[in-house]
């Protein structure tokens, strides 16, 4: 059952669809997982502030007594979805990376990419929103705050090191970092975003990436350094 409320005591006393209140930390991320929902599904153009107060059972001053705007909501949410499991799994590869096992550290990475679009197919239909709509300018910060994030981070980092180790072939890090992402990435947004059935499941495609990309990394006279030299 809805709760009707009036415009202030939404904004001063919210509450959940149940009356429940709930904290400001806790509206926010209400709002938040609401807006990732709309915007997933009409667009940030589609999704308007009325429609987004009305699907989470309150009212736009509640909105915006917590975003300014429309567009940091829309900034936010990225922001919530895409920093809230990182540092964890950062956190296992550097661990990987330390024990210098290569093949079960891009394992890892692929699996937990699999994960996330399977998980949340939301966040990844937004972000092929927000490319498709935005100007060219706003575009390029997207894709660079996206380049910029902690996973493509860690993974340029650890090329790097790999690098200077003397197992990876020397080449710019940044471009690196789009040779081993962009494989899996492109496979999980035919098949978990577009429906295309790629006819393999995801251990499959992982099982066949991980060693191509480690041949095209590594360094010739180096084929199966998966330890520290």
């Amino acid at each position: 059952m809805k709760v009707s409320v009036s415009r202030h005591a939404a904004a001063d006393t919210p509450l959940t669809n149940r009356g429940t209140r709930l904290t400001s930390a806790a509206r926010r991320v209400q709002i938040l997982e609401v807006a990732i929902s709309l915007f997933s599904r009409h667009g940030y153009n589609g999704t308007t502030t009325k429609a987004l107060a009305a699907a989470a059972a309150i009212s736009e001053a509640t909105i915006f007594k917590h975003f300014k705007t429309k567009d940091s909501l829309y900034r936010a949410a990225f922001q919530h979805r895409t920093e809230s499991d990182s540092a964890e799994f950062v956190s296992l590869l550097e661990r990987l990376a330390d024990a210098g096992d290569d093949r079960y550290l891009l394992r890892t990475l692929f699996h937990g990419v699999c994960a996330g679009y399977t998980r949340d197919r939301d966040l990844h239909r937004l972000m092929q929103f927000a490319l498709l709509e935005g100007e060219a300018a706003e575009n390029a910060r997207l894709t660079d705050a996206l380049a910029h994030s902690a996973v493509p981070n860690f993974v340029g980092s650890w090329i790097a090191r790999r690098q200077e180790e003397g197992v990876f072939a020397p080449g710019p890090p940044s471009v690196l970092v789009t040779a081993v992402l962009a494989p899996i990435v492109d496979i999980l947004q035919l098949s978990k975003l577009y429906g295309v059935d790629s006819g393999h499941d995801d251990a499959t495609e992982v099982d066949v990436l991980v060693p191509f990309i480690l041949r095209g990394l590594r360094r010739p006279d180096r084929p199966d350094a998966d330890n520290r030299p």
